[in-house]
């Protein structure tokens, strides 16, 4: 027997205990992979827009004892009366839907304003058919919704005080 025979004898225990684990080590990494999710961080939570109206609306807010949300989801803000027939048929019309910006007395989260900043897009016929069930929905609920363009920002304080009251 040469050298490389005895070393193998002595030491075959070892030897295979040592490949079991590189194998295992081998298994776990190849099928313990997570699969990378198809996901990345936004570059913004607003558009341009949206952010020149947020901060207008937080000057706003600061000044008169509100708080302001944006992106908020139609189905947080309206609920579909408990029994409603066909209850998911309703609830599938506003889950999906988001509304820009949300007035809510400063330490309360109930909401007292509903702002939609509005552009060309809102001029689409599905997108009038949107904003239309919007506020009838809001009317029903008594919730008070206004659309506003970029160009009544100058005079957004204005209009904000008129919807509060």
């Amino acid at each position: 027997m040469n050298n490389l025979d005895n070393f193998i004898g002595n030491n075959l225990i070892y030897i295979t205990a040592a490949a079991a684990v590189i194998l295992l080590a081998a298994i776990a990494f190849i099928f313990g992979r997570k699969k990378r999710l198809p996901y990345i961080k936004a570059e913004n939570l607003l558009t341009k827009n949206e952010r020149d109206c947020y901060m207008l609306l937080r000057d706003f807010s600061d000044r008169h004892g509100y708080d302001v949300l944006c992106k908020i989801r139609f189905a947080d803000i309206v609920n579909v009366c408990k029994g409603t027939k066909d209850y998911m048929k309703w609830f599938n019309k506003i889950k999906s839907k988001h509304i820009d910006f949300v007035l809510c007395r400063k330490y309360e989260t109930d909401p007292v304003l509903l702002i939609e900043l509005d552009d060309r897009s809102h001029d689409a016929p599905e997108r009038i058919e949107r904003d239309n069930f919007v506020d009838e929905v809001c009317g029903v609920c008594g919730i008070d919704i206004v659309h506003i363009y970029r160009r009544d920002f100058a005079g957004l304080d204005g209009i904000l005080k008129k919807h509060l009251g």
